[in-house]
Parts: C-alpha cells; sequence; structure tokens
C-alpha cells in the first residue's frame, strides 16, 4: 500500500492572512458592537424595533434651566472637549439631519445612501463630508428645520472658543454614468470607463466581464484582456494605480477573473499614453479601482445562487476524487508530492531487468509506489448549483480626533459548467486538401471556487494630508475533469479508437499590501506630492495535473484494450502527472509630485513629475513523472482495463512478480529564476495654450533590466534570457474644445512592449487553454511602438455620449508564436520584423425620452469597433506553408485580434418604484489562435452573448435581482480557417444558459 501523503505545509500566506482578517473583523466587529453600530441590524430584525419607533415619536423634552447634565456613559468626549455642543450641518449639503452619535461614531443615514468614496485611498463615493462629531451636551428642544445651519444648546452655559472640527476624509463623486462620463471629458489621455452604477446594473461576475463591455476590448479565455486588437503583451492591469504580477505562466497581464465585481468600483482604460503612465502598453492600461472608505456608515450583505442548464444538479458532472478543502479553492495536500519527493533533484533509476523483487529495482518499486495509486480519467458525480455570498461594511469616525474610516468586504463563489456534446478534432494538409486525423467526442467538467477580501483604511492626521492602507487577499481555484473518446484516422483511410483524459486542478493566489499618501499645502494652487508603495505576492500552483492518451481496442468478454506508448497518439503518449508552481514578488514604488499654476493667459495649468521603481522575481518549476510497463522480456504497451485502473492499488501489488508499472522522467525537470528591474522617471506639462486648446505634453524615461536562468527540460538543456535597454517615451495630446460639451482629441506617442518570463524562458511545457506544447525563446527583444490617436466626442447631456475614434500602431519586432514542427504540436515565441494595427471605433449612449417622454425611464448604449492588423510570414516560413495552403497570403493578423466587437444594451431604471432592468448584448469577431506551419490557420469563432438582468427594490435597503446570462446558447467553436465551417472544427463546445437570483441587504 503507498504511504499516507504529508499534508502541504506551505501555507504560511494563507495562515497569516487568515489570522489577520479574523483579528481586523473582530476588532472592527466588537468596536462597533461597543458604539452601537449593530443597532440597524438588530433594528431589521424587530429585536429594538419598537424600543427605537417609540422613542422616535416622543418629543424631545426642554432640560430644567439650572439642571446639571449626565454624560453619555461609554462615549468618550469630542474634539475640544465636551462643551463643544453645535452640529454644522452646512458641511454636507443635502445630508440628512444628525441622528445622534459620538466622538467615534458618525451620523447616521437612512438606507441606500451613497457607500463609496475614499480620495487619495482610492474608490469613489457620495461628495458629502463627515458631519462633525455630536456633543453629550444638554438635550434641546423640538428639531429645527434642515435648513438651519446652527443649532444652539438651550440653557448650557458660555463655551471658551474652540477651533474647529478636523476636516472630513475627502470623498469625490459617485460613479454614476454621469460622473464617468464627465471625468472622460475632463481626461487628459483617451478613456473609456465602467462605473459602478454601470456594474451593479449588468450580469457581470468578474473583472473580466466588466472590461469585455468597454468600446474595443475584449477578453481571451475568459480572463485575458484584449484591447483595440492587441493581447495581454501589450497591455498593462494596475490595481489602484499599481502593477499586479501575473499567476499565469503563459501570460503576462494578471488574469481578471481574480477580481469578482463585488469589490469594484470602477475600471479605467487609458487607450493613449502619457507620461505618468507606465510605458509598457499598446493598445491600453486597465487600471482596477476596487472600493475603498466609503462617504458614510453602510453595511450590505448578499446572496446567490444560479442554475446552469448543462452543469446543475447533474448526476453525471464530470469529476474525480480530489481535495476535501476544494471547494474553499484550496488544496489541503491531497494532490502533493510524498516526502520521497521532496528532493527537487531527486533522478527516478532506470529499471534493471523486469523483476519487482530485484534488489537493484528496490528503489523504483519505493518510489512507484510512493506516487501512486491515482485515477486517470473522471467519473460521474453530482454537481450542486451555483452559489455566492458578499458581505462588506465600512464607516468614516474620529479617531483621536482625527478624522478616520475603513472598509471591509468578504466576497465567495462556486460555479460549475460542463458540457457533454464537445468536439475536439484535428485535420492534416493532404495534397492542399484538409483531411480529418482525429474525431472525438469531448466531455468537460470544471468546477471554480474563490474567496476575496479586501481591506481599506484610511487617516487624515493634519489638513493636505492623508495616509491610506489597502489590503487583498485572493483565493482562486479551478478543477478540471475532461475526457475525449474517438477515433485516430490514418492517411490509408482506416481508423483506430482513441481515449484521451485530462485531470487538472489550478490553484491561484494573490495578496497585495499597498500604502499610500497625498501632501497637499493648506493654500490655493498650493503643490501636491502623492506617493504609493505596493508589495504583490502571486503563485499559481498546478500539483499532480493526469494526462492519459491511448488506443483503445475491443478485448475479450467485453473489455477493452488500451495501448500507451505510440507516437501515432497526440502528446503526451505514456500516462504522465505534472507538478508545477510559479510564485512571483512584485514590489513597486511610485511618487507624483504636482505643481498647479497659472499660465500666461490666466488659466489654470499644471506641472507634473515623478519616479517609479518596480522589481519582481518569479521562480518557476516543474516536475514530470511518466509510466512504462515491463513484461517478462522487456517493455510492453499495452493493458487491459480503464485508465483509471491502470495505476491502482491492484496495479502496484506486482502479483506478477515483474514491474507492471514502473516510473520514468523522460521529458525532464524544468525550473527557471527571473528577475525584472524597471525603473522609470517623467516629467509633463498641462497647458491650456488659449480658451479652446489644452496641451498635454511630456516624456518618460524607462529602464529594463530583465533576466532569467533555468533548465528547460524536453531535451531543451540549460538556457539563459537577458533583455535589457533605457527608452525616453515621448507623448503629446492635444484637446481642442469645440463647445463646452465637444471635444476633438489628436494624440501621438511612443511605448514599449517587455517579453514575459515565460516567452523568453527555454523552457517548454504543454498548455491546456490551446491544446499544445509551447516553447519559450530566450532570444527575443523589446518591442517599440508609435501609436497615433483621433478621437471626437460630444456628451449632449449627463450620461450622454457620442464618440469617434481612429488610431493606427506600427510596431517593430513586434513577439508572435510560429509552429517549429511539421504536425503542429509545438509552438515557439520569434520576434518578427513588424507590424501594424488599425481601426475605427463608433460609441453612443443616450436616454430615450428624446422620442416620448413616456420613455424617460430608458437609454440605450452602443458600441462598433472595426479593427485590423497586418504581421509578414518570414520567407521560410511563407515557403512552407505554400507547401500545404498554395493560396496563402504572405501576411496574417495579429494574435487575439479581431475584425470588430459590438456592444449593445438597452435599459429601463424607475427610481421611484426602484425597478431597474438591462438587456445587453456582445459579440466579438473570429480572431486567431493558432499559426499552422502546413495547414489553415486555427480561429476562434463569434460567439454572440445575450444577457437579461432584473432588479428590484423590496423595501429601503433591500432588493432581489434575476439574471438571466448566455439567453443564446452559441457554440463556441474554433475552426481551421477564418470561415466558421463546423465541418473543419478544431474544437467546440456550448456553455449553457445560466439563470440566478440574488438578494441584498444593505443600511
Amino acid at each position: 500500500m503507498r504511504p499516507e501523503r504529508k499534508k502541504k505545509a506551505d501555507k504560511t500566506s494563507a495562515a497569516i492572512s487568515i489570522g489577520v482578517h479574523v483579528v481586523i473583523i473582530g476588532g472592527i466587529a466588537y468596536w462597533a458592537a461597543k458604539t452601537g453600530k449593530f443597532d440597524p441590524v438588530l433594528k431589521w430584525m424587530d429585536l429594538v424595533a419598537t424600543k427605537k419607533e417609540e422613542k422616535q415619536k416622543e418629543e424631545p423634552k426642554q432640560p430644567e434651566p439650572n439642571q446639571p447634565q449626565q454624560p453619555q456613559p461609554n462615549v468618550p468626549p469630542p474634539p475640544g472637549g465636551p462643551a463643544r455642543a453645535a452640529t454644522v450641518s452646512a458641511a454636507a449639503p443635502g445630508a440628512p439631519p444628525a441622528m445622534g452619535g459620538s466622538f467615534f461614531q458618525a451620523p447616521k443615514r437612512p438606507p441606500g445612501q451613497g457607500i463609496t468614496g475614499g480620495g487619495v485611498f482610492g474608490g469613489t463615493g457620495t461628495n458629502a463630508a463627515l458631519t462633525a462629531p455630536a456633543t453629550t451636551g444638554p438635550k434641546v428642544g423640538p428639531a429645527v428645520a434642515p435648513t438651519a445651519a446652527v443649532v444652539a444648546p438651550v440653557a448650557a452655559p458660555a463655551p471658551a472658543k474652540l477651533p474647529p472640527p478636523p476636516p472630513p476624509l475627502a470623498v469625490v463623486k459617485p460613479t454614476t454614468i454621469a460622473a464617468v462620463l464627465e471625468e472622460r471629458k475632463k481626461a487628459a489621455a483617451v478613456t473609456d470607463a465602467i462605473g459602478s452604477e454601470q456594474i451593479s446594473k449588468g450580469t457581470a461576475s468578474d473583472a473580466g466581464d466588466i472590461v469585455s463591455k468597454v468600446t474595443g476590448t475584449s477578453i481571451v479565455e475568459g480572463k485575458f484582456v484584449v484591447v483595440r486588437g492587441l493581447a495581454d503583451r501589450y497591455t498593462s492591469t494596475t490595481l489602484n494605480g499599481a502593477d499586479i504580477p501575473s499567476a499565469d505562466p503563459y501570460r503576462k497581464s494578471v488574469q481578471l477573473d481574480l477580481f469578482p465585481s463585488a469589490i469594484i468600483d470602477s475600471i479605467v482604460v487609458s487607450k493613449t499614453f502619457t507620461p505618468n503612465l507606465a510605458g509598457a502598453f499598446t493598445g491600453g492600461a486597465v487600471d482596477i479601482v476596487t472600493k475603498s472608505i466609503p462617504a458614510r456608515r453602510f453595511f450590505k450583505l448578499a446572496l446567490g445562487a444560479s442554475y446552469n442548464t448543462q452543469a446543475s444538479m447533474s448526476d453525471s458532472f464530470p469529476s474525480y476524487s480530489g481535495g476535501a478543502l476544494d471547494w474553499t479553492a484550496i488544496e489541503d495536500g491531497t494532490r502533493a508530492l510524498p516526502d520521497s519527493f521532496a528532493n527537487p533533484n531527486l533522478v527516478i533509476p532506470g529499471r534493471v531487468g523486469t523483476s519487482a523483487t530485484a534488489p537493484a529495482n528496490a528503489n523504483l518499486v519505493r518510489l512507484t509506489r510512493d506516487l501512486g495509486p491515482v485515477q486517470f480519467g473522471p467519473v460521474n458525480s453530482s454537481s450542486p448549483i451555483n452559489n455566492s455570498f458578499s458581505l462588506s461594511t465600512g464607516d468614516q469616525f474620529y479617531l483621536l480626533g482625527k478624522p478616520a474610516g475603513y472598509f471591509i468586504g468578504l466576497n465567495y463563489n462556486r460555479n460549475f459548467s460542463a458540457y457533454e456534446d464537445g468536439v475536439r478534432d484535428r485535420f492534416r494538409n493532404d495534397a492542399g486538401t484538409l483531411q480529418k486525423s482525429l474525431e472525438t467526442k469531448d466531455t468537460r467538467g470544471v468546477m471554480e471556487a474563490s474567496w476575496v477580501t479586501s481591506v481599506s483604511l484610511g487617516l487624515k492626521p493634519a489638513e493636505g494630508h492623508e495616509f491610506g492602507f489597502s489590503f487583498l487577499y485572493n483565493q482562486f481555484a479551478e478543477d478540471t475533469a475532461r475526457k475525449s473518446v474517438g477515433n485516430v484516422i490514418f492517411t490509408d483511410g482506416t481508423s483506430r479508437g482513441i481515449e484521451l483524459t485530462q485531470l487538472n486542478f489550478v490553484e491561484r493566489h494573490l495578496h497585495t499590501f499597498q500604502l499610500k499618501g497625498g501632501h497637499e499645502l493648506p493654500r490655493h494652487n498650493a503643490p501636491r506630492f502623492d506617493w504609493q508603495a505596493t508589495l504583490s505576492e502571486t503563485s499559481q500552483d498546478e500539483p499532480d495535473s493526469r494526462f492519459f492518451n491511448a488506443f483503445s481496442d475491443p478485448g475479450p468478454g467485453g473489455t477493452t484494450i488500451y495501448t500507451i506508448n505510440d507516437n501515432s497518439a497526440p502528446q503526451p503518449v505514456l500516462p504522465t502527472r505534472f507538478f508545477r508552481n510559479l510564485e512571483d514578488v512584485n514590489f513597486n514604488l511610485k511618487g507624483d509630485f504636482k505643481w498647479p499654476f497659472h499660465f500666461w493667459n490666466g488659466e489654470d495649468a499644471e506641472f507634473k513629475a515623478g519616479g517609479y521603481f518596480s522589481a519582481s522575481k518569479r521562480e518557476f518549476r516543474e516536475r514530470t513523472f511518466q509510466y512504462r510497463m515491463a513484461g517478462a522480456f522487456g517493455d510492453v504497451n499495452e493493458f487491459t482495463g480503464t485508465p483509471n485502473t491502470f495505476l491502482s492499488d491492484a496495479a502496484l501489488q506486482f502479483s506478477s512478480g515483474r514491474l507492471e508499472r514502473y516510473l520514468v522522467n523522460d521529458l525532464g525537470n524544468s525550473r527557471y529564476t527571473g528577475r525584472q528591474d524597471v525603473t522609470a522617471a517623467y516629467s509633463m506639462l498641462d497647458l491650456p495654450v488659449t480658451e479652446s486648446l489644452r496641451l498635454i505634453g511630456g516624456a518618460r524615461l524607462e529602464m529594463t533590466d530583465l533576466s532569467l536562468e533555468g533548465t528547460g527540460g524536453s531535451g531543451l538543456g540549460a538556457g539563459a534570457g537577458l533583455v535589457q535597454g533605457a527608452n525616453w517615451l515621448p507623448s503629446l495630446n492635444l484637446v481642442f474644445n469645440l463647445a463646452k460639451d465637444m471635444n476633438v482629441r489628436l494624440a501621438w506617442a511612443q511605448t514599449i512592449a517587455r517579453p514575459s518570463y515565460r516567452e523568453i524562458a527555454n523552457y517548454q511545457a504543454y498548455d491546456p487553454a490551446i491544446d499544445t506544447l509551447v516553447r519559450g525563446n530566450p532570444r527575443l527583444k523589446l518591442s517599440s511602438i508609435d501609436n497615433y490617436d483621433l478621437r471626437w466626442e460630444w456628451f449632449p447631456r449627463p450620461g450622454e455620449v457620442f464618440s469617434v475614434s481612429g488610431f493606427y500602431k506600427q510596431i517593430q519586432n513586434p513577439i508572435e508564436r510560429r509552429l517549429v514542427d511539421l504536425q503542429g504540436d509545438i509552438l515557439e515565441y520569434e520576434n518578427r520584423d513588424q507590424a501594424t494595427v488599425y481601426g475605427v471605433e463608433f460609441e453612443a449612449r443616450k436616454k430615450l425620452d428624446f422620442i416620448s417622454p413616456h420613455l424617460d425611464n430608458f437609454s440605450w448604449g452602443f458600441s462598433y469597433s472595426i479593427l485590423n492588423s497586418e504581421v509578414k510570414l518570414t520567407p521560410n516560413e511563407l515557403a512552407q506553408k505554400r507547401l500545404g495552403v498554395p493560396n496563402a497570403k504572405p501576411t496574417r493578423q495579429l494574435f487575439d485580434q479581431s475584425p470588430f466587437i459590438i456592444n449593445a444594451d438597452l435599459n429601463y431604471d424607475n427610481r421611484r418604484t426602484g425597478t431597474s432592468m438591462s438587456l445587453s448584448y456582445n459579440v466579438v469577431g473570429e480572431r486567431l489562435t493558432i499559426a499552422s506551419a502546413l495547414t489553415d490557420d486555427v480561429y476562434e469563432q463569434p460567439a454572440p452573448s445575450l444577457d437579461f438582468v432584473w432588479s428590484q427594490r423590496l423595501r429601503p435597503g433591500m432588493s432581489l435581482k434575476f439574471t438571466a446570462r448566455n439567453l443564446l446558447d452559441p457554440v463556441f467553436r474554433r475552426t481551421y480557417g477564418a470561415k466558421d465551417d463546423p465541418a473543419a472544427a478544431y474544437s467546440a463546445f456550448t456553455r449553457g444558459m445560466t439563470f440566478g437570483i440574488s438578494l441584498a441587504y444593505e443600511y
């Protein structure tokens, strides 16, 4: 029997994070309970409702003139001493009147009012200041009208003159559609954004869904952003303005599905470069702004469930035996390597003869038994409905007389998806004609679980000085079971049964700490300095990914005979287990100095300068183990059973006395360590040249030092990659104000694109996303890009916009993928000489009351992007391509670029009844996935999406939301050639429709 695996001990960061969460949340809960902040919850639960209602109906009584007032228990004195009795309502225009409160407790607010904000701490919120703390002075008479500025105490002794209360934390405008468009109108660069109002009205579950609604953007694999036809290599993704490393070994940008929509306040996509932005983007810079310190106290709880027509409540959901904590997105050690494999340099000994009892094979037998037994194929299981949970709370208060605030959010999701009618085919080129070489029926089940915790703290110790701290912890897991059954078709027309199975668990982890501050002199046009320090750590663990590819033939008595180690089968041809781990640590520090001044024409201008430093380190380890079988006289390749009996307990007893199963390490182990340092400095001017012309210009110096060393396995040997360079990146933006609500923008800039660690690593591995082997290239170099942009935009009314944009980009040394073998099994990265990208974007958002006053609650939005790109094939590549495709063109489009992107939505929003509905449509044109050597290239075909959401307010603070996603339920198909031809399918499947309901309570 196999010894019990040792549970993984490398969970220190998770334990520390959970401990920090418990301490912070517990401390705040204790403080909130002691200060009465849970009263609204108790009131809602009717535990204190009656007592409070009676108290509110009582008429306040005048105190006796000379009766001393008793201080309120457990309430510290307010700033300035107990004599400060006035409440200044004019400090927060439009705010509800104070309803009590104390030194540490801001006045209560009715349900449903502004819940987001933050100033220097990020986020947005209602434009209201924190009311000065209430006093413990004598009771007053009946409440006066809200227009009264000051309520004076009655019969109180004349207090000494006191200094004014400290200023509250800065709170900016809410991220409504109107506010987002207003910011866009005033922006220095060409930007697009989506705020919390628009997010709440849609069906988006994560940042990837949200970004896909931005004009000219699309999402690949459900989590990687493509902006203006340029893949993640040419985009940058930041969290609250700070770099976030990617945990995916094959992609440069962070996975957007790590960020649930419940914690996002807004997403801003900058499409033109200004020197204060990082220079390594061409398509766009995506900034995810999380919710932060609110303007007023709030608490929100939401529970949700959804049903997928293909996966939910199914008794045939493909799965396998995993860990007990998979539902928490944490691998509990079930899939971990045993102690006997702890040495990363362990060498698997070769067999000596075929006897399992020979002393020379004792170590091999022990290691083989230690690593097994396991399943290699999925089995049918039951799946529940999808479920979600989110909780958030926040407030502003006074801490030792200084304005402070906090925000805490917790989000959990668990979703299931499956299909059993998928297609997984392959074609070869025979004399210019596509001939099918593999034909299978594909079945797949996926469980996704994630939980995210975010904490933001803020303090304003003095006027003009603010400090903020934020913490984000994200845990995500994806568990996949897949099986493809069909035939391999040989060149002579004969065929043979084939079975392909895959079991894969991916655990991703991200935690980030951000400390930031803003400092400004208390005078008009004062200089301001903002700084931010961020430490982020991300990891991706793939413990025990299993692949079993074997021919299957009928055996006696209804059994099946499997044949392994046949090169006619897809790779890998031996039963294989991968253990992969990637860790990336990133520290970045940036500072921005801003000095407003009056230009020669008396208009407000601004000078900005700053610096930036980023240091990251990545470590990647992959260990690969395969299995062979030995008979009486040597290796054999056939066995009778199933993929799940291949490595069973019985198979590892070696009852025949031979090495019926034994470990080999033919693929070798891979590892690399990479470091990247980026140092930058910039300066820029924002000048109102005339009353209608604004000029924003400057330059950024960015220095890159990227190095990597490692061993690639698969016979590639050791290798090193080095990318260094210093780049001046100039930028010029012109904004012409044709009218107060109309702009024309012109922009030119130079930017760069760096290769990722994975792209320069001398390492080859299977990429399940594109179903092929991928190899790095240590000889890659930086790409440089010239960017030209033009936009006309008109904002007729708040919340409305019409715009037309055009862009052209010329890329020197673009990084592309190419197939390096005629079978189409291995992709490699390489620099091409040049590529061009250009396109036009149309956008409109309009209320429909111009048609009829009865349509006052309706609005619609529409965007249409036309994109094109072109990269030349090398002479050798073109000559080879034309052997199989005689009419092959000398150019092709860039990877992941679509010729068109369409977004449309129709919205109904009745604030009086609390009813809102939205119907949204999205479709992305065909995009290149794999550039083939001898056949037509593989394209991902359009899969239109139609979603509906209905939200209804049930009572103040409580709402019900219904969602219907993927109502068209299209086929997600990849084909050989740009034409959507099912007969030339590379792969195809459907996702099913998903119907969800959620209940939220907020006060």
